[in-house]
């Protein structure tokens, strides 16, 4: 049964990742376009798994709705600059309606507060602005995604005073300061160490070698470490190969987020134990929808949350999970 369920897996894995990189070949950067309604979908980069199920939500949503999409993202997603010139060429455009994917909270204020004086509504979705002329916003909930991810790694541990370390990049980043705010306060009901909490920039490749040298500082004494939460991508697969290298899958529990192909596979496998992943076709999808609705001045709802879940390997299969792992494979 285990090796059929693996097998059907790799298949769907195999099927999302075509669908991933056939929308990758597709107009990445939309021209300006003639059509009565025009929304500028701005995200925080175009590279990575999360941000092209996000474009193909958008993608579906535009075709529903009879919109045209004006698609931009930097290349880097700590290009705070960069994207807030991608969004004033936007506001260049003919646009009735913005969707952004903000890659910094306080940095791309601005530019929204520009939009809302050229009366072009702002939808966020992902992660929140800080300015009160947001139409709405879209996404996770970060804080109450950081306690599942507390509760999942109480839950894998049986040591009665566990010693947790938590790893992170970009702190600036406001959906991680969340994520670990929610952790903190789930740990902080029970006997819990949190013996360190490390974030790096994954761009930078003397941090990338400082990570990896303190998880490995963490791991030396398997017996000193119980378990890992790591808040993002970057900082999973980093932890991930950590453990491996070292030979301690399984031993020391490892709580990631979000859910590539490679996280997946690494949950197959026993190296990750649970992940907790979000909902970026869903994002995308709605964010167009209701920017399409904005774009009439038809009211709409100020802020959605889009959900988080939990997988794990006993999980995993259930239909409604590979619905959120894999939304495109019918």
């Amino acid at each position: 049964m285990k090796s059929c369920k693996k097998i059907a897996f790799k298949l769907a894995l195999i099927l999302s990742l075509a669908a991933i990189l056939g929308s990758c070949s597709k107009d990445i950067n939309l021209s300006h376009t003639s059509a009565e309604t025009n929304i500028a979908l701005i995200l925080s980069t175009n590279e990575g798994d999360y941000w092209k199920t996000i474009k193909m939500g958008a993608d579906t949503a535009a075709k529903e709705f009879n919109v045209s999409l004006i698609f931009n993202a930097p290349g880097n997603e700590t290009d705070t600059n960069g994207q807030a010139e991608l969004v004033r060429q936007a506001l260049e455009s003919p646009i009735k309606a913005l969707v952004l994917a903000a890659n910094d909270y306080d940095a791309l204020a601005e530019v929204a507060n520009e939009a809302n004086r050229q009366g072009v509504p702002v939808i966020t979705i992902d992660s929140e602005v800080n300015s009160p002329e947001i139409t709405s916003f879209i996404g996770t909930n970060s804080y109450e995604a950081g306690r599942k991810a507390g509760q999942k790694m109480l839950e894998l541990i049986t040591t009665p005073a566990p010693r947790i370390a938590i790893l992170g990049t970009r702190k600036r980043d406001r959906n991680t300061a969340q994520r670990e705010a929610g952790i903190l306060d789930v740990f902080a009901s029970h006997q819990v160490e949190v013996v360190d909490i490390l974030y790096l920039d994954p761009d930078i490749k003397e941090d990338s070698n400082v990570m990896s040298s303190t998880v490995h500082g963490w791991l030396k004494d398997g017996a000193s470490l119980d378990g890992i939460i790591a808040m993002n991508t970057h900082a999973s697969i980093g932890a991930a190969e950590e453990l491996r290298l070292m030979d301690l899958e399984g031993r020391v529990k490892l709580v990631t987020f979000d859910h590539t192909l490679e996280a997946l596979e690494l949950i197959q496998e026993g190296t990750i134990q649970a992940s907790v992943i979000q909902n970026p076709y869903s994002m995308g999808y709605l964010g167009i929808k209701y920017a399409a609705l904005a774009a009439t001045r038809k009211v709409v709802p100020g802020r959605i949350d889009t959900e988080s879940t939990v997988i794990d390997l006993d999980n995993m299969f259930w239909k409604e999970n590979q619905k959120r792992l894999f939304p495109l494979v019918k």
